[in-house]
């Protein structure tokens, strides 16, 4: 049932009316934009999935397989159909946006469960009761998943190799510098992603870098290459502004002595004088940029220097200055390599923030600590990305982002067997589902068809029969939850021997997201559509 509804008052200025549509009027609409976004990224499912061309505006096409990408470039006219696209962008963004991955998985169980549970609403099920079987089903398979999932060793880098495979759809340059850092600096290190000056792509480790540039040009040694390299320095703390340099004249003169380049980390510095020495400035921001001159004062070896606190840099010995084996700071960033910290100290530290953070609950403030028992762990990669322009690094920064936050879950909360085997096997255990009523049952059934659907999707990408490969799972190979298919063997194997894993908390967010908005676009029963602007009546 359609209604145009235009106000019979007048306004001063123009207006919009809208339409008003009911029941499956309201559905029919928003479903098409669904199936055709659903189809679209689909196909860009897995380690066979196929390419999408994209034209822009601007600059030349470009074929990506990645459905993220793909999904936020489709645009309807239609406005029916965008709020149908929306809808699934917003479940997919939702699972990406937690976990950096799994948005096309997220995409397809969502599409699916509205799809078939139209159907049902068509035929007379009650939308309410649909929700509450999706709702028990969904709690069932929760608890199946948490029940078979699998610890990830931090040490076993085959595995994580095996997730960054997956986390970055099979491509081969991200998967590698995704494993290679998380080997290296593991779980609670930090991975700084920056724009290198060339084609290719340089990965450094026990490095600490910070989005700090060089204090000024003045002081930037290096003219050529714009930025400051000095070895072996001598490393000022001062939790303060340096408001003149004959404040800080007897470290000067103390670094000459040594014959060695000093480097000063402060919250501010003056650019009086021509000498030759390098800054970094944390500018004021509270506590925040005080515990960043106080975690490089740790690991470097420094006493902070603070003359509120009456500790002043003219009272300084050479032992009070930090040291590290290199220092590179340039017009954006800048890094320091092989600290020379207590370790001891480090690690008292490091334990102290993560009591602390145990107790944090804003997202904010958690990511901050967790930064600093990065750094403070002494690991963290530094990539540097290459790339023939800007747009296809940073491009490539986000994939790597993404990755390493997905990569990152798994190793905190484990994994699954992949290849959809995971979410198939699931879907058995909703015929034991306790429900109230027969459409809540419905509800059951159309949650275990759509966990049916990224396993057939896979096979369907690699022209394979995927209605008989489940088949043959669930008679042939039902007693070992592991096994699947693997496409790269064209066999039905043990996923988890052969390396095709799924991050866990990736699955349950696409579970979760999923179900939450499919449940919403079936419950809906009114939409107001934006009509035309009618002209000003006076």
């Amino acid at each position: 049932m359609i209604r145009q509804v235009i106000p019979k008052f007048k306004f001063s200025e123009s207006y919009k009316t809208c339409k008003v549509y009911f029941g499956n009027d309201a559905r029919k609409g928003i479903l098409e934009g669904i199936k055709i976004l659903n189809k679209a990224t689909q196909a860009t499912l897995g380690p066979k999935g196929r390419n999408v061309l994209l034209e822009y505006e601007l600059g030349e096409p470009r074929i990506t397989k990645d459905g993220v990408t793909v999904a936020k470039a489709i645009m309807f006219r239609d406005h029916f159909q965008e709020i149908g696209a929306s809808l699934i962008r917003q479940a997919s963004g939702n699972t990406n946006n937690f976990a950096g991955d799994g948005t096309t998985t997220s995409t397809l169980l969502t599409s699916s469960i509205i799809e078939e549970g139209v159907k049902y609403v068509q035929y007379g099920a009650n939308p309410i009761d649909l929700k509450r079987g999706l709702d028990k089903g969904r709690d069932l398979v929760l608890e199946y998943l948490d029940e078979i999932k699998q610890e990830v060793d931090n040490q076993d880098e085959k595995t994580i190799k095996y997730l960054s495979d997956v986390a970055t759809n099979y491509e081969p340059l991200i998967s590698n510098i995704v494993a290679d850092s998380l080997a290296k600096v593991g779980v609670d290190g930090m991975v700084e992603i920056e724009a290198g000056n060339s084609q290719s792509t340089d990965q450094f480790t026990q490095g600490i870098g910070l989005a700090r540039p060089c204090a000024s040009p003045e002081f930037i040694v290096d003219k050529s290459r714009q930025m400051v390299e000095l070895s072996y320095p001598l490393i000022l703390c001062a939790n303060y502004e340096i408001k003149k340099i004959k404040d800080i004249a007897p470290i000067l003169e103390m670094a000459k002595k040594q014959k060695k380049q000093l480097f000063i980390i402060a919250q501010d510095i003056s650019k009086e004088g021509n000498i030759e020495m390098a800054a970094m400035t944390v500018p004021g921001m509270g506590d925040f940029s005080s515990e960043i001159i106080d975690d490089l004062a740790l690991i470097t070896g420094a006493t902070v220097a603070n003359p509120k606190n009456g500790i002043s840099p003219t009272q300084f010995t050479l032992q009070d200055l930090g040291k590290a084996h290199k220092v590179t700071s340039s017009a954006s960033d800048t890094f320091i390599f092989g600290g020379e910290g207590d370790k001891e100290k480090l690690e008292n530290k490091k334990n102290e923030l993560k009591k602390e953070l145990s107790k944090i609950t804003k997202e904010f403030r958690r990511k901050i600590f967790l930064d600093r028992v990065g750094r403070l762990s002494g690991h963290q990669a530094i990539v540097m990305l290459g790339g023939n322009n800007n747009l296809e690094i940073m491009e490539t920064r986000d994939k790597i982002v993404d990755a390493l936050n997905a990569v990152r879950l798994a190793m905190k909360f484990g994994y699954l067997p992949g290849g959809g085997t995971a979410l198939l096997r699931a879907s058995q255990i909703l015929d034991f589902g306790e429900v109230d009523n027969e459409d809540q049952k419905m509800g059951l059934q159309i949650l275990k068809h759509a966990l049916r659907q990224p396993i057939e999707q896979l096979q369907k990408n690699y022209f394979q029969n995927g209605k008989m490969v489940i088949q043959n799972l669930l008679e042939k190979y039902n007693d070992n939850i592991n096994i699947g298919y693997n496409l790269n063997t064209d066999k039905y194997e043990d996923m988890v021997e052969a390396g095709i894993i799924d991050s866990y908390p990736i699955v349950k967010s696409a579970l979760i997201d999923s179900i939450s908005v499919a449940s919403m676009v079936l419950t809906t029963e009114v939409a107001l559509i934006k009509d035309k602007y009618y002209e000003r009546n006076k």
